[in-house]
């Protein structure tokens, strides 16, 4: 990462803020790349979302409602 003398003086400036709150911009960045790996990928995502819908339980509840909204649409036409 190459920085500027003028970007590394504002980071400077900023960190001691920040430190000035008793805030430890150290900290910071570990929560933040914390956070950062906490985060669920698109990967881990998709995998639930296919381990959900292989669930046979998933796909019934999900006909059930189709036809019980066919099942009104019919009365609501008679």
């Amino acid at each position: 990462m190459d920085v500027t003398l003028e970007e590394a003086r504002l980071l400077l400036a900023r960190a001691r803020v920040e430190a000035s709150f008793g805030r430890s911009p150290a900290r910071a960045k570990v929560e933040q790349r914390s956070e950062i790996a906490d985060a669920m990928s698109f990967g881990q995502s998709a995998t639930r979302h296919f381990e959900f819908k292989s669930d046979a339980k998933s796909g019934a509840e999900r006909l059930a409602v189709l036809d019980e909204r066919e099942r009104r649409h019919a009365r609501a036409a008679d």
